[in-house]
């Protein structure tokens, strides 16, 4: 179990997306709230982890996620700054990726995180086993030049695991 955590833990540091411009709103919308961000990853995301995120794409358009660019396979929600991609990585299965742009402070988002479960310290963030063997990993950087941001979180769920 270790080394197949260590992979997953490798290919969800390799999800993060390149910088974005320090307005409150993005070519992909309006920043979306940490609380928001935690439901919406959830409606999407562990909804359909016990079959391999194959309904996540219906739950992403019920949401107003739509908008997808053919180049990196994510799907942009048109009104808030968040994105989803279902990757198949080698070695690690399916997982449900979600990165949203915020001003809330990686404190204030990981106070959204509980429903989660609770963290543990990893490598490359804080890592969650999520009831029903669920791997969760919550990554952020701060894309801006200062301590208000605006940060981009990245939240990934791994398919259902024996």
């Amino acid at each position: 179990m270790r080394a197949k955590l260590k992979v997953w833990l490798f290919a969800a540091a390799a999800a993060f997306p390149a910088g974005t411009s320090q307005a409150e709103s993005t070519d992909l919308g309006a920043m979306i709230a940490a609380d928001r961000a935690v439901s919406v990853f959830l409606s999407v995301c562990k909804e359909s982890a016990d079959r391999d995120f194959a309904d996540a794409e219906a739950a992403m358009a019920e949401l107003g996620v739509t908008k997808k660019n053919p180049e990196t396979g994510s799907i942009y929600s048109e009104t808030e700054d968040l994105s989803f991609r279902i990757v198949d990585g080698p070695g690690m299965g399916k997982s449900c990726s979600m990165v949203f742009i915020t001003r809330d402070s990686p404190e204030l988002v990981a106070g959204a995180l509980p429903i989660l479960g609770p963290f543990q310290d990893s490598p490359f963030g804080p890592l969650s086993i999520l009831e029903g063997n669920i791997p969760v990993v919550y990554v952020f950087q701060n894309l801006g030049s200062g301590a208000d941001g605006p940060f981009a979180h990245n939240l990934r769920m791994l398919s259902v695991r024996e």
